[in-house]
């Protein structure tokens, strides 16, 4: 009777497992995820990131980087995606990726006063992600921090 009840609490808890619906794959590159600062697979590596908008004329430009604590395989920044609104606060859209921009063997990565065209009237704001991959082992632990920038009206 043990291995019976057993057997069903073992059947049902696979069945559970097998039934939770999976995150959905990123379907398009022109459409990051909205959610707000999140920290995906911390592991430890990265010890700081920063990031900013600054603007110019139909044109904004970031400013951003990420530091770790010890020299990692590869270290940067990923997904950078300009976004704008019409209020700044709601009904983000990407307009445009921006690209990566990721470094090796080295303990930081940053880019300074990267210039990206824009329309003009409109707010915007730049989604990236801090990454940080340890090794070229295909174990390696690898840490994502998506963030976003400060938000800017361009006229």
């Amino acid at each position: 009777m043990k291995r019976r009840k057993l057997f069903c609490f073992l059947f049902a808890l696979c069945m559970m497992l097998v039934c939770i619906p999976s995150a959905p794959a990123f379907a398009e590159e022109s459409a990051p995820p909205e959610a707000e600062d999140e920290i995906v697979n911390s592991v430890g590596l990265i010890s700081n990131t920063w990031r900013s908008i600054s603007k110019g004329t139909k044109t904004i430009y970031l400013t951003a980087g990420t530091e770790s604590a010890s020299t990692m395989y590869r270290i940067g920044l990923t997904e950078m995606y300009v976004q704008r609104s019409a209020n700044g606060t709601s009904g983000w859209s990407s307009e445009k990726f921006v690209g990566n921009n990721i470094d090796g063997n080295t303990d930081s990565s940053e880019i300074e006063d990267f210039p990206i065209t824009v329309v003009g009237g409109y707010y915007y704001r730049v989604y990236l992600k801090h990454y940080a991959r340890a090794t070229s082992a295909s174990n390696s632990l690898i840490e994502e921090i998506p963030k976003y920038s400060n938000v800017l009206w361009v006229p």
